[in-house]
């Protein structure tokens, strides 16, 4: 819808939407067959059916291969190969290079926001057919609000890491250290937003919204910083951030209607 101008396409809208979930699906699956050794470990996970042997992974792998090829068929017929091929890096960097890191870099999260910032992105090559600075300031301002988003939730569900052997950051530089850096990063997706309105070519009246809306997510985190535990800290700004997506995601929808 911001890429489109008001001059929104409902079938490349509705085909976005369904080729972007069919491969976001496909990397589900594909990471629940190839995490299953640390999902049983986790209490929130342990009752996969990829866990519990309900769902083979012959099967498993079967459906994500029929969901990826799927998503990627619709992408190409109803939008461009260049949204196709971002889906396909989206699921591969998902499954392979964000695996292999939470096993393996306390950065896992970071590496985990490029295919997480993928989507928004290929909503937009969906319509514009390319990559220009829009869609940069786009992908900057996903990447910086996820890794705000999941580090909060690594601090309340840090017990559930530990028991996995996922060394997430409050384990490896502990939970104040932490709580620091959700705080920056807050911190730089209010600077993404200000890339965003210097090159995006966007209303006054959005980035008036979105920079308020940051400004007191991070008045929040400071305000309650020293609230202990750090897990109950965490929730809140998970709570704080899950509010943030959706006045962002609402206000570039509409974006185009706005003084």
């Amino acid at each position: 819808m911001f890429a489109s101008l008001g001059n929104i396409d409902i079938e490349k809208l509705a085909a976005t939407l369904t080729g972007t979930a069919l491969l976001i699906a496909c990397g589900s699956v594909l990471n629940n067959v190839m995490d299953r050794d640390l999902d049983k470990r986790m209490k929130r996970t342990k009752k996969r059916a990829t866990v519990t042997g309900e769902i083979s992974l012959k099967q498993a792998t079967n459906f994500a291969q029929a969901l990826g090829l799927l998503g990627v068929l619709i992408l190409l017929l109803f939008t461009n190969l260049l949204t196709a091929l971002i889906g396909v890096l989206a699921v591969i960097s998902y499954v392979y290079v964000y695996g292999w890191a939470k096993r393996k870099t306390k950065f896992a999260t970071e590496v985990g926001t490029i295919p997480g910032a993928a989507s928004i992105v290929a909503g937009y090559t969906a319509v514009t057919g390319q990559l220009n600075t829009a869609a940069v300031c786009l992908f900057l301002v996903m990447v910086t609000w996820q890794v705000a988003h999941f580090l909060a939730i690594t601090l309340f569900r840090a017990e559930e890491y530990k028991a996995a052997k996922i060394s997430v950051m409050p384990l490896r530089i502990g939970y104040e250290a932490t709580q620091r850096r959700i705080m920056l990063f807050i911190l730089f997706y209010i600077f993404s937003l200000i890339v965003l309105a210097i090159l995006g070519n966007v209303s006054m009246l959005l980035i008036f919204v979105l920079i308020a809306s940051g400004m007191y997510w991070l008045y929040a985190a400071l305000t309650d910083y020293k609230q202990k535990p750090a897990e109950k800290w965490g929730r809140k700004m998970f709570g704080y951030s899950l509010f943030i997506l959706l006045i962002f995601c609402f206000m570039i929808s509409v974006d185009y209607w706005l003084p």
